[in-house]
């Protein structure tokens, strides 16, 4: 078996009678060589092995397109975020990118970007705000109280890491947490 080669490209794989092609440069190949026609001698061994893909990437004998990546030796799709990072993909709305990482938007953000009114922006920054507080009373607060009511911890401590989680998760300025609001 052989290949016609031609400026260190393959252009033909035979069996038979190499003086038939003329002078085309000739080299002998092993019977179970996997070259293709189109293919650079480069990304073979000496023994007409293909390297791995790795190496015939890092070489430039194969161009991966920019929507996938190289893990190993697998060509695999790049995940939602690489594809922002690397500006394939937008960002999304309501996102923004921060040392490489997708982060919302702060209320303000949304409001000065149009994408909601000031009532809209302070209504969900509130919402944050509550749905954050339930979760500490839920995990922290309500435990501690019982402690406390028990003995088991001292007097205050209960009040203080209350006052310590308001600080923690403040609501917006001019909003009180008394005042009932309809979202529409």
């Amino acid at each position: 078996m052989f290949a016609v080669v031609e400026n260190n490209q393959i252009t033909g794989i035979y069996c038979g009678n190499k003086s038939a092609l003329g002078n085309a440069q000739t080299i002998d190949v092993p019977d179970d060589f996997t070259g293709i026609v189109g293919q650079n001698l480069g990304e073979f061994d000496e023994q007409f092995r293909v390297h791995p893909l790795s190496k015939r990437v890092a070489d430039g004998y194969v161009v991966i397109p920019r929507e996938l990546k190289l893990v190993g030796e697998d060509v695999i799709p790049k995940d939602p975020l690489e594809r922002c990072v690397e500006g394939i993909d937008p960002v999304p709305e309501g996102k923004k990118l921060v040392d490489g990482q997708l982060v919302d938007l702060a209320y303000e953000e949304f409001v000065q970007a149009g994408l909601k009114t000031e009532e809209e922006a302070q209504l969900d920054e509130v919402e944050m705000v509550t749905m954050n507080r339930r979760a500490w009373y839920f995990n922290v607060g309500d435990p501690l109280f019982f402690k406390e009511q028990r003995g088991e911890v001292p007097a205050g401590a209960w009040l203080a890491a209350v006052e310590q989680m308001r600080e923690l998760n403040p609501y917006p300025a001019g909003y009180s947490p008394n005042t009932i609001t309809e979202k529409t």
